[in-house]
């Protein structure tokens, strides 16, 4: 997998009015971070890229989105795929 399809779901999460699509494509990239996850070593290959993209910049925005849909997966998404840091 390259950069060009985690780039791709990255830019989707900037889609306006498209809730659906918004829900399918943070699914999509959650398929995709759950594939890079190493059991041995606890790191992700596909998390850098993501990150690369700003995607967890885009996500944490989502969770500002009215629809509750879209908050409740990016929500689920940072907390499963990200570390939370304490303040």
């Amino acid at each position: 997998m390259e950069l060009g399809l985690i780039k791709a779901l990255v830019e989707g999460l900037t889609f306006q009015g498209a809730d659906p699509l918004i829900c399918a494509i943070i699914d999509g990239l959650g398929s995709v971070l759950k594939v890079g996850a190493d059991e041995n070593t606890g790191e992700n290959r596909y998390f850098t890229l993501m990150e690369e993209s700003e995607g967890s910049m885009k996500l944490e925005t989502l969770q500002e989105d009215q629809n509750e849909e879209v908050y409740n997966r990016a929500v689920h998404l940072l907390q499963t795929y990200c570390e939370v840091e304490n303040e």
